[in-house]
């Protein structure tokens, strides 16, 4: 499209409304600077409708370097690319300075070029050339420092973390469970599939369109340079005409001094040089018509192609206004498409947060269950062990209230009554019954 050089980095130059009235000695005095050096100049427009482009028009009516120029409807993805490939920037954007300081490009400010105040104008051509020189000759940076990096990123990350709670704890307090939390960071993350599907087709059809821009651009300096060369034609046979009336202008004078001449020569001279000499005329005539036929004809092919080359142009602006339109409406789908990304990724990180605490509670709650399961374990085997010790008490209490019965058959007065009310008790007792009723 012709915004930027093919080749050579350039020297990207930004402005604003303060600068406009110094704009046209500022662009002298940028002129001389680069009139050795030769090095594209880029004009960028940041925010439109603040006064930039007037202070960039006043500079740009003398640079004698190629210039060229992003307009305004230029997307932020341009902008960088811009900025990122640009030999230095001179500029009054600080944001713009930061940018191509992340990629290692050299800056300059524009307010410590140009002079606050009029009574230093005159030691503004001093200071401004060196200054630009010595900012072209500077060799581009690494970009940014990775320690400064990694503190960024460190400070965003805890960011993520708090954001990352926040929602966790607004989670916790509705009380959603791990089932409905899970389906909705499976929705969710469907979701942003889709829209990144969706952004990627319309950055591909964004492309396309920009290709087909730069396709009808160059169809229409093709049909200007044919028209071009139909005029040429025409001025050619415009000459060519011209010439032809002077020899017939000529050959009358000729014939004029040929017939004040020929009353000395005999008559059938003189009729015959008449003769071709009128022959001589219509031949001359009859080129006449044919090339004002063929100027005629060139002229209507040159009007039907001028007009041809109007619609053209006036089909080329229509699609172009639709083609900003269209820009401006991917924009806004694009802010709206960031908006819900952003949006999109709190829930998930609040999503991926309570997951995490309710794996965490079912691991405890399954612990808890491992432990009353070897609890309830240990009680069995224990109930079982007492229930043994029990069956043999039992069978041992049994065995000596058969031998007490043996000796109460034996000789009833050599056992004692308490020691059989004894034995009966321990018997009660081994039984589950109550001593009451034993």
């Amino acid at each position: 499209m012709e915004w930027y050089p093919r080749s050579a980095a350039p020297l990207v130059v930004q402005g604003t409304r303060t600068f406009a009235d110094r704009g046209e000695s500022f662009g002298k005095v940028l002129a001389t600077a680069l009139e050795r050096l030769q090095v594209p100049v880029v004009l960028l427009e940041l925010d439109a409708g603040s006064g930039e482009a007037e202070f960039l028009d006043a500079v740009s009516q003398d640079l004698s370097s190629p210039t060229f120029r992003l307009p305004p409807e230029a997307s932020s993805s341009d902008l960088v690319a811009a900025l990122s490939h640009a030999r230095a920037f001179v500029g009054a954007s600080r944001r713009a300075a930061v940018a191509c300081g992340a990629f290692g490009v050299p800056s300059l400010q524009l307010e410590t070029l140009i002079p606050a105040r009029a009574r230093r104008r005159r030691d503004a051509a001093a200071d401004v050339v060196p200054a630009v020189r010595r900012l072209l000759e500077t060799p581009r940076g690494e970009g940014i420092d990775p320690v400064e990096e990694s503190k960024l990123g460190a400070h965003f990350d805890r960011l993520a973390g708090i954001a990352a709670s926040a929602v966790a704890d607004r989670l916790r307090r509705r009380g959603d469970g791990t089932e409905t939390l899970l389906a909705r960071l499976r929705e969710n993350e469907r979701l942003l599939e889709s829209w990144r599907e969706a952004y990627s087709a319309r950055a591909r059809q964004v492309v396309g369109e920009r290709l087909a821009f730069a396709a009808l651009l160059e169809k229409d300096r093709a049909e200007a340079e044919r028209l071009a060369r139909l005029e040429t034609e025409h001025t050619s046979v415009a000459a060519e005409l011209l010439a032809e009336r002077a020899l017939r202008e000529g050959a009358e004078r000729e014939g004029a001094e040929r017939e004040l001449s020929g009353e000395r020569e005999s008559s059938a001279r003189a009729t015959a040089e008449a003769r071709e000499l009128a022959e001589s005329k219509d031949r001359a005539e009859r080129e006449i018509g044919d090339l004002r036929r063929l100027l005629e004809a060139a002229a209507a092919q040159a009007s039907r192609r001028e007009k041809r080359a109007s619609e053209e142009l006036l089909e080329l602006r229509a699609e172009l206004d639709r083609t900003r339109d269209r820009l401006e409406k991917a924009r806004s789908d694009h802010s709206e498409l960031r908006l819900s990304h952003t949006l999109l990724f709190t829930e998930i990180a609040e999503l991926r947060a309570d997951a995490g605490h309710s794996t965490d509670r079912v691991r405890e709650i399954e612990a808890a269950l491992a432990d009353s399961e070897r609890e309830k374990e240990r009680a069995v085997a224990e109930l079982s062990r007492l229930e043994a010790e029990r069956a043999r008490a039992r069978q041992e209490i049994e065995e000596l209230e058969a031998e007490l019965d043996r000796l109460s058959a034996r000789s009833p007065q050599q056992i004692p009554t308490s020691l059989k009310i004894r034995v009966r008790q321990m018997l009660a007792s081994a039984a589950g019954e109550p001593r009451e009723q034993t």
